[in-house]
């Protein structure tokens, strides 16, 4: 189900930021995410110049690519990629592009992101939408492209774009996708954090990842059982660590709309020595382990034994 882990250190990669095809006009971009004013989803945004030659933007996992000659003129773009923290469905990041009032003489071609795994079935459940305003959305009808974890599409004019994914019943049975989640576990003060989501780009915060990060993996699942993650020593470790309430479920409803989870496992130490430590995941069939170790510091508290 999930690959090898592999031991990581802090990100030094440059994916969430644009990618600009050369040659290219003057350009000026950036790239900012935060939590929505709202706090109900997460934003990235990036802008640069494109002109009459060609051009590329990429930006919380969605990306514009402009052909040569789609443009007339230098004009600077600006995609914003959002994420709903809950939502009914579940969908890709929706990307808002400006200008609103831009057309191109030919057509271009977006890339929405998406952890949805795409196999037949779940292909036949896509459905492009379209909105001015990003508050009413329609159904566009025109040939979408699938490609590892992304859904393309072309088109001549600027709007906001998202896929979502019906849950339909069928024979009164409903419909289960598989999801690919990517995890991260790392290190904080005398915790260990563990986050799950479907979209690193746009689910974590820039604070965390300067952090000490152990591993990070993707995990393919079924969305019918609950997932439980669970922290324990291994059993080398000695009497000096605890793990207080080292269960933590996420049930199947909660990971159909929601992006992100987080949840920081509380680790007693009173040893100068790392702690030597066992990560578990299971949902239905699919379980996952690991051991890792981690230079915690010595925490104050009751010792469980």
């Amino acid at each position: 189900m999930g690959s090898s882990p592999e031991p990581s250190t802090p990100s030094n990669d440059d994916t969430s930021h644009p990618s600009i095809s050369e040659p290219q006009p003057t350009v000026s971009s950036q790239d900012v995410s935060i939590p929505a004013p709202n706090s109900t989803q997460f934003e990235s945004s990036s802008k640069c110049w494109i002109g009459s030659s060609e051009g590329k933007l990429e930006v919380g996992g969605c990306e514009l690519v402009v052909p040569p000659g789609a443009l007339e003129k230098d004009v600077e773009i600006k995609l914003t990629a959002s994420l709903p923290l809950e939502s009914e469905f579940l969908e890709t990041p929706t990307l808002q592009c400006e200008p609103a009032s831009l057309k191109f003489k030919t057509q271009v071609t977006i890339k929405l992101q998406t952890h949805v795994v795409l196999d037949k079935e779940t292909v036949r459940r896509c459905k492009l939408l379209h909105s001015e305003d990003g508050i009413t959305w329609e159904e566009t009808k025109t040939k979408l492209e699938f490609s590892d974890n992304f859904i393309s599409f072309q088109t001549d004019h600027f709007s906001w774009w998202k896929v979502i994914f019906e849950t339909l019943k069928q024979k009164f049975v409903e419909f289960l996708y598989k999801v690919q989640l990517n995890f991260l576990l790392y290190q904080n003060a005398g915790d260990v954090v563990w986050k799950v989501c479907w979209n690193l780009d746009l689910a974590k915060k820039e604070n965390e990842l300067k952090e000490n990060h152990f591993t990070r993996n993707t995990w393919t699942i079924l969305l019918r059982s609950d997932l439980i993650l669970c922290l324990e020593k291994c059993e080398e470790e000695n009497r000096n660590v605890s793990i207080p309430k080292p269960t933590f479920t996420i049930p199947a409803k909660q990971i159909n709309k929601s992006c992100q989870f987080d949840h920081r496992f509380k680790v007693i130490k009173q040893s100068p020595d790392e702690v030597n430590l066992k990560a578990k995941a299971e949902c239905g069939s699919f379980n996952w382990n690991v051991d890792f170790r981690f230079p915690l510091p010595i925490t104050q508290g009751k010792l469980i034994i």
